[in-house]
């Protein structure tokens, strides 16, 4: 399942969001046991200032981006862009209209992150939103450096403490030649990059240790990959249900015979 940090406000630079690239499989027999593989990118670049980030029924979520790049996003003109909660709201309209396509079966479920840079904005300022099955329901942030998360991230007890202090993005370091502590603010990657190493000192059943890091900013969108164990190689991921249903048809496993969530 999906461990999606994303969706606190930084002033003029960016939105950073974090997400790990397992893969739930649970099959049709309840004799095997849940499988879990490394093999799935989480988070699109829909269009220039607009990014998105899935959880739930992989085949649904795919359907869903797919749905949005062929339909939506022709008809997001620049102008719009100026207002990010009206995107919003045109996006969740397709959202909706593809979930009701793609679902086959009661219990498949998607969550999705919305994020949609202000172009107009002096600060350029990143809209945050995030929307659930079935009702979906638009979710901003309530404060600054609010983050919103969907996938088992955000249940798993392991990351809680990890969440909470991360929302605030500073550090209390002694400073043995002042009297008080001094305050740290990393931005950007670096930010992403102490609560990745962090998160993956825990390794929990639909989580994965490597995680793709994303920044949305002024000058463009970036998205990272950070292995599980720096120097080593980041796992080969799929960008689309094809992809997927091909990798891990090379690996023996047929995704028509079980239940693939992210």
């Amino acid at each position: 399942m999906e461990h999606d940090l994303g969706g606190w406000r930084t002033p003029r630079i960016l939105c950073p969001v974090l997400a790990d690239v397992q893969v739930t499989l649970k099959w049709e027999d309840p004799s095997r046991p849940t499988q879990y593989v490394d093999a799935l990118k989480k988070i699109h670049i829909l269009c220039d200032g607009l990014v998105i980030a899935f959880s739930g029924t992989i085949r649904i979520a795919f359907e869903v981006i797919d749905w949005l790049r062929r339909v939506c996003v022709p008809t997001l003109t620049a102008n719009l862009f100026s207002e990010p909660d009206e995107v919003a709201r045109r996006v969740v309209r397709h959202i909706k209209h593809g979930y009701s396509k793609a679902k086959k079966k009661e219990g498949e479920r998607v969550s999705f992150l919305l994020f949609i840079l202000n172009k107009s904005s002096m600060d350029r300022d990143v809209g945050v939103y995030k929307v659930c099955s079935s009702k979906f329901e638009l979710e901003t942030p309530q404060r600054a450096f609010h983050m919103l998360e969907i996938g088992s991230g955000a249940e798993v007890g392991d990351y809680r403490e990890i969440v909470e202090r991360h929302s605030v993005p500073g550090y209390s370091v002694e400073d043995p030649d002042e009297d008080l502590p001094a305050l740290v603010i990393p931005t950007g990657p670096v930010a992403l990059k102490y609560l990745q190493e962090e998160a993956s000192d825990f390794q929990n059943a639909g989580i994965s240790r490597a995680m793709h890091l994303m920044l949305i900013y002024s000058g463009g969108t970036t998205i990272i990959e950070r292995p599980a164990i720096p120097e080593s190689v980041f796992p080969r991921v799929a960008g689309s249900w094809d992809e997927l249903v091909s990798f891990l048809g090379a690996r023996g496993i047929d995704l028509a015979a079980c239940s693939a969530s992210a």
